[in-house]
């Protein structure tokens, strides 16, 4: 082994790969639930077949994760089983019996006489209690920073690196390190025994963004459940995804291929295969594609994008022909056919007619799935108007602040209607105004432009966020809607407001929509957050006369939802028939007085 390579600290259990019955422990405490789904996409990454879910927690036994099912505590006691959580995630609060383990265990290759840990900080901190746990004697912490060394951690004295050099007997590394290739190369050099530590296992113990297997895109999957799934191609991707479809037990019936394609003997001999014209004449499939060049065949053969055929490729331009754009005060917005950036007009903008503008994120963004947005819907239902839906995929109440003041005024519009909510479940509460694709830019900047006014320093770059909110995210989103008000309110255009429904608030959830929010990332806290957003709405006093809460309108209703936020055009009809019954009074008014103002030579 050469100086620069490192090992692993923590390695998968030998019971991974057993023939016994696998199952992972799960509970409704978020952390641990949490927990479990890494540890899922852990095992999917090393092509473990998992049997499913085992918890003591009632409300959960029966549903389903990822499509596996929630068993209870029992058959955890059964011959041949075993169940696995990850000890150095979290402690397992049950009385375990024999048979539950930990999934990950100290390198037994470790040699434990002299155990020295690279890094103080709080990695530093895990490891050593990893260590200790295991019966692991660790002799010091070692720390490039000077006003650390010669202090201790946990009573163990901290060493400056060329400390090391004194020690007369041979030492073992583990580095514990946000950056641990960035460790010194005298160390790499000189000592060969080294070992990395980290709860992100780098094959996978964490939700990639790239691959074709993604925990964090699981909602895709759940078009593939109840449905015969075909790929369509067999390369190396298709090939890969077909094993995961498999490991997931989902109905995976073959390779789809081009009439006259070659195929050799000994592939067919591999996978079932069919033409994709074959299918046409099949009920209750769904098509997963990875080469875009096979779309086109698609088309041409009739099939519906989304409803009966997915593209591996998903990110947020689900129509071809969007293009997304860095934007300098919105960080991201995207360009369509239309003359303007981020908005898609419905109707004439002729100047005697009723201007509506509509802002929101992507439960409104009208160039995102191929059917039809409520914006849109909502157009369709009035007469004599045009809808600016400004709608962003990603977008928070503080982006939409940004918007309106930029481009929504711009275009005169004689009413405003925010739909939105859901975008500011997840933005950081002490700097709602912090984008974090902004940031990622800033912080590429800072590391690759030499300024020689000396604002950027490399790593050390101070990103100023301005002044931090002592509000919750609830009260964040709610000054950001009084100031939208405030400011149409000032021009004299109407203005209204609709907080909008999320699956985690909905009252009457089906078993499917259940399994969903079990399957979503973070959705033990997501459920938290949106069950309160609704209820701070409820209990308010004296709503503002143009705030409405729409989180009940799908409350009992089913087949509504796509995943945790989005729903499918039934949910946006739902959405618009809401919207048109609030606004049609104040409509007709002011539609009457624009005309009359005008005069019909106008």
């Amino acid at each position: 082994m050469s100086g620069n390579e490192v090992r692993e600290l923590l390695v998968p259990n030998p019971l991974l790969y057993s023939n016994l019955k696998k199952y992972i422990w799960i509970s409704d405490c978020a952390e641990v639930h949490k927990n479990a789904q890494i540890l899922f996409d852990y095992f999917m990454k090393r092509n473990i077949y998992i049997d499913g879910f085992v918890t003591d927690t009632k409300s959960l036994s029966g549903l389903q994760m990822y499509h596996k099912t929630i068993y209870e505590f029992n058959v955890a006691e059964e011959e041949n089983t075993v169940v696995f959580w990850d000890s150095y995630f979290t402690e397992l609060n049950i009385s375990a019996p024999v048979n539950t383990c930990s999934a990950r265990v100290i390198n037994p290759e470790l040699d434990t006489s002299n155990v020295v840990i690279w890094g103080s900080g709080i990695a530093g901190g895990q490891a050593y209690d990893a260590l200790t746990s295991a019966g692991v004697d660790v002799k010091y912490f070692v720390d490039s920073n000077k006003a650390l060394a010669g202090g201790k951690k946990f009573g163990i004295p901290i060493l400056a690196p060329d400390e090391l050099g004194k020690l007369e007997n041979k030492i073992t590394i583990v580095e514990a390190m946000v950056r641990w290739k960035d460790v010194e190369e005298n160390i790499q050099d000189k000592y060969r025994d080294r070992f990395y530590y980290t709860l992100r296992n780098r094959e996978g113990c964490e939700f990639e963004e790239k691959g074709i297997f993604n925990l964090k895109n699981y909602w895709l999957f759940h078009y593939f459940q109840s449905n015969k799934v075909y790929i369509y191609g067999f390369g190396v991707h298709e090939k890969e995804m077909a094993r995961f479809l498999g490991l997931l037990d989902f109905n995976f019936l073959g390779f789809l291929t081009d009439e006259d394609e070659p195929i050799t003997d000994e592939i067919k001999q591999q996978y079932p295969f069919k033409c994709v014209e074959d299918i046409l004449y099949e009920e209750d499939y769904y098509i997963w594609v990875y080469d875009i060049k096979r779309i086109v065949r698609l088309q041409e053969l009739g099939f519906t994008y989304f409803k009966q055929y997915m593209y591996q490729r998903y990110a947020w331009d689900i129509s071809i022909d969007r293009k997304n754009l860095l934007d300098i005060n919105l960080a991201h917005n995207y360009r369509s056919h239309g003359k303007y950036p981020g908005i898609k007009v419905h109707g004439s903008e002729a100047e005697d007619v009723y201007k509506i503008a509509v802002l929101g994120n992507s439960t409104t963004d009208g160039n995102l799935y191929p059917f039809k947005s409520w914006p849109e819907l909502l157009f369709e239902e009035l007469e004599d108007i045009t809808v600016y839906n400004c709608g962003v995929c990603g977008y928070t109440s503080a982006q939409e602040v940004i918007k309106l003041i930029r481009d929504v005024l711009r275009l005169k519009p004689d009413m405003i209607i925010v739909y939105d909510g859901t975008g500011d479940l997840n933005v950081n509460d002490k700097y709602p105004f912090t984008s974090a694709y902004v940031e990622m830019v800033y912080r590429y900047a800072a590391a690759h432009i030499d300024d020689p006014t000396d604002y950027i320093k490399g790593d050390e770059a101070e990103i100023c966020r301005g002044i931090a909110s002592e509000g919750s995210r609830f009260d964040n989103w709610l000054s950001n809607i009084q100031t939208m008000h405030a400011i149409a309110s000032d021009r004299n255009i109407k203005f209204f407001s609709f907080c909008s429904p999320t699956l985690g608030s909905k009252r009457g959830r089906t078993i499917h929509e259940k399994n969903m929010l079990l399957s979503a990332i973070s959705s033990g806290i997501s459920r938290h957050m949106e069950e309160a957003f609704r209820k701070r709405i409820e209990q308010m006093q004296n709503l503002p006369d143009y705030m409405y809460d729409l989180s009940h309108i799908f409350d009992g209703k089913s087949n509504i939802y796509m995943d945790e936020s989005h729903v499918w055009e039934e949910g946006n009809k739902i959405i618009a028939e809401e919207i048109k019954k609030i606004i049609l009074p104040v409509l007709k008014e002011s539609a009457y007085k624009k005309k009359t103002e005008l005069g019909p030579e106008k």
